[in-house]
């Protein structure tokens, strides 16, 4: 398939699917796109979260259980262990994959590599079939709630809108204390005009406590957009 630059920019919608030897810059390129509101479907950061998260935590305990004085904490669930993977730094994951070779210089047996390799294969193909399902869900995210002075929304709608940003996805938010929309902008919010739905997948959420301002809001907001 050819194309050129100018027909590219104009296609409604574009998806880059990248691949490569690990260490080609993958993850660099995404980490550039992202910057230009684009969202990064990362295959080993789901793999990590998602479909290995149990086996690197067990990993992770299977060697804590071996220092007298962690193995007490946990034994007594006084402490918890969690995985902090992130899309720019896949350390977890590549721990659990590890290499061949002998434990003096940090390998893992054959019967072990082969165990822990088959499992993230299992894991990378049941990732690449989760990726029309993050293509098609919501694209813009509309959200009624109140911004927090650390730039959270409130409540527990906030998880919602900070994975938005995460994705970045178009995000808006009716304040409903300061009664005007707010969009998100790569760093902060910034107050814009009443907002249009332009996309046929979008997502609604927001606070269970909605005020008569903020059901206006969802009133013009749907009025404006298929009217």
């Amino acid at each position: 398939m050819h194309f050129t630059p100018d027909s590219f920019r104009a296609w409604p919608t574009k998806r880059i699917t990248l691949l490569g030897m690990s260490g080609v810059g993958k993850t660099h390129i995404s980490s550039m796109l992202r910057g230009h509101d684009w969202f990064h479907f990362s295959g080993d950061y789901r793999i990590g979260t998602r479909y290995l998260d149990e086996p690197i935590l067990d990993l992770i305990k299977q060697q804590a259980m071996q220092v007298p004085f962690l193995r007490d904490l946990l034994r007594n669930d006084w402490i918890d262990i969690k995985n902090n993977i992130k899309i720019h730094d896949l350390g977890p994951v590549l721990t659990f994959v590890g290499k061949l070779g002998g434990p003096e210089w940090g390998g893992l047996p054959l019967d072990e590599f082969s165990r822990r390799q088959a499992a993230y294969r299992e894991g990378e193909i049941a990732a690449m079939r989760d990726v029309p399902g993050f293509i098609h869900k919501g694209q813009e995210i509309y959200v009624i709630g109140e911004i927090l002075a650390d730039k959270t929304v409130k409540g527990g709608t906030g998880w919602g809108a900070e994975f938005a940003k995460l994705c970045n996805k178009p995000l808006y938010v009716f304040d409903q204390k300061r009664n005007a929309w707010f969009k998100w902008s790569e760093l902060d919010w910034a107050q814009c005009k009443e907002p249009v739905i332009t996309h046929a997948h979008f997502t609604g959420t927001g606070t269970r406590f909605l005020e008569a301002n903020g059901k206006k809001a969802i009133t013009g907001l749907f009025e404006r957009s298929f009217a």
